[in-house]
């Protein structure tokens, strides 16, 4: 955070940019992707494969009783 903050105010190169940051994302969506799947996946992942997983996952985890 620092080095984007010191980006912005002094008008500096990023350490990493937006296309960095899209292909961390791309490589942690098809590890879990693989891992759902028990499976490879492509990288790009198929974002409609990927929705249909974590939609899944996140009904599954809203029908889990609360701890209090």
């Amino acid at each position: 955070m620092e080095a984007f903050a010191q980006s912005i105010l002094h008008n500096t190169e990023m350490i990493a940019n937006g296309e960095e940051g899209l292909n961390s994302l791309s490589i942690s969506n098809a590890a879990y992707l693989s891992s759902w799947t028990n499976d490879w996946a492509e990288i790009p992942t198929d974002e409609a494969l990927f929705e249909k997983y974590l939609t899944e996952l996140c009904e599954k985890e809203k029908q889990k009783p609360r701890k209090k």
